[in-house]
């Protein structure tokens, strides 16, 4: 686990602390404040807790260079007059300016304001809702999106989502698309992503993303719409990953990502990818691992689950053929762990420390929901992988191969077990809980009505 160093700011009555990488504290000291410049993807803050928050921006040093510090401002207000944390935080080329950094010591459910800035320019101010008390039994009221091609729509869902209040907004993965499939020129897209390379062998896509400074160049463009700026200046996120943010329908674990030669996907490809992300969300301290819980009240715990990091291979090459010799053999896919077909507690435990593969990410999902509230909502935050029926969810036909791995939610000592290759009955549980996992609780939308591939308002393209 990386190291971090607390910097504390003592004010009149209020005092927070602000965490930053520790790689970037230790040259503080060094670190002039940057001039000029600008802030074009906004703020983004995110994993929200009772007493904390991350929060993150870009700077753009607008043909400066160098490395300086950015100023983080948190307060009660938005006119900044109660300020509760004020730090320095250095940034520069080698992060692509981002800037991050982790907020505790704030009060439960309280909402807050904040704004970076350098000497010269301020970025749009945020506002945040810290979590819920561990104890409270209010209700929480979150909204989901997922797959937001640039060039396929416009984001007219989003334009809706900033009109409500929430207490978190959840991104199931596929923030990015390192391909761009559409163009206008085709007649199939709204608006062109002309980032990365031709790929000739890959005749689907229009361009691919391949280098470090390509997949950069994707979280810039995407947050060059103004109304996913608007919806995360409004609400802190919980982000997770799916495949498009490395490449299209690739699996972490086999060193070709279980794709065709003609895809080019590479090692050097995947890590560039994952690390934009890192770069590019507010995710703290950074690094590899996704997975984690939060804990909203007594009502919700939300699992936020890895699904791309660890799996294998997907049975016969995922291509459309008749059934070959791996067919219906276990393959690992979201942990390693074979797990017992009955509902002792016990053996899950154990079948998870016996694991000799990410022994960690299988203790974190089973740990947690042995721990949990005995009456509270387990919802597991993944890429969408179940379509909702009117019946709950219903595992597709072609998920197999993945005999082992069940989820589970419990809510008053009742649970429901899911065998991903469909092989199980659901049981001792109702379709409304069902709908919990994936995070399948539907955005709440006002009866009106929002047109189709229309410009949003305020949008420059």
């Amino acid at each position: 686990m990386q190291t971090r160093r607390q910097f504390v700011l003592r004010g009149a009555g209020a005092a927070a602390t602000v965490l930053v990488p520790t790689s970037l504290a230790t040259t503080l000291a060094a670190a002039k404040p940057l001039k000029g410049g600008k802030f074009p993807d906004g703020v983004v803050a995110g994993d929200p807790t009772p007493k904390g928050i991350s929060l993150w921006t870009r700077f753009d040093p607008h043909g400066g260079g160098g490395s300086g510090s950015i100023e983080l401002e948190v307060a009660k207000d938005k006119s900044f007059r109660h300020v509760v944390a004020r730090k320095d935080i250095k940034t520069g080329s080698a992060s692509n300016y981002a800037v991050k950094a982790r907020v505790e010591n704030l009060k439960a459910h309280e909402e807050y304001y904040y704004r970076f800035s350098s000497k010269s320019a301020d970025s749009a101010v945020g506002r945040f809702r810290t979590a819920l008390p561990a104890d409270s039994n209010a209700p929480v009221k979150f909204a989901f999106f997922s797959c937001q091609d640039y060039t396929h729509g416009y984001y007219n869902a989003l334009d809706v989502m900033a009109d409500e209040d929430y207490d978190f907004v959840v991104c199931l993965g596929d923030y990015i698309y390192a391909e761009a499939y559409h163009s206008v020129k085709d007649g199939t897209g709204v608006r062109d992503d002309r980032i990365g390379r031709d790929n000739p062998t890959n005749p689907d896509i229009v361009r691919e993303a391949v280098t470090l400074a390509d997949y950069r160049d994707k979280y810039i463009l995407y947050r060059s719409d103004p109304l996913l700026r608007a919806v995360h200046s409004k609400f802190p996120m919980v982000m997770l990953w799916d495949d498009h943010e490395v490449q299209d329908n690739y699996a972490g674990k086999p060193a070709d990502g279980g794709l065709p030669p003609g895809k080019h996907f590479s090692l050097k490809r995947k890590a560039a990818a994952r690390r934009a992300f890192f770069e590019s969300m507010p995710a703290f301290p950074g690094g590899t691992k996704l997975y984690r819980s939060l804990q909203f009240g007594r009502n919700v715990e939300l699992f936020i689950m890895d699904q791309r990091s660890y799996r294998d291979n997907q049975p016969c090459d995922d291509a459309v053929v008749a059934p070959c010799a791996d067919y219906d053999q276990p393959r690992d896919f979201l942990e390693t762990v074979r797990v017992p077909r009955d509902e002792d507690e016990s053996q899950l435990r154990e079948a998870a420390a016996q694991s000799r593969e990410h022994a960690e990410d299988d203790a974190f999902f089973w740990g947690v929901r042995a721990t949990g509230q005995p009456d509270q909502w387990r919802a597991g935050g993944v890429s969408p992988m179940f379509p909702l029926t009117n019946r709950g969810l219903t595992p597709p036909a072609r998920q197999v191969g993945c005999e082992g791995v069940r989820l589970r939610l419990v809510r008053r000592g009742r649970a429901v077990v899911l065998d991903r290759a469909g092989r199980d009955e659901l049981r001792r549980g109702h379709a409304e809980l069902l709908q919990a996992l994936c995070v399948l609780l539907l955005l709440h939308r006002e009866a009106r009505d929002v047109p189709e591939q229309q410009p949003p308002r305020g949008a420059g393209h």
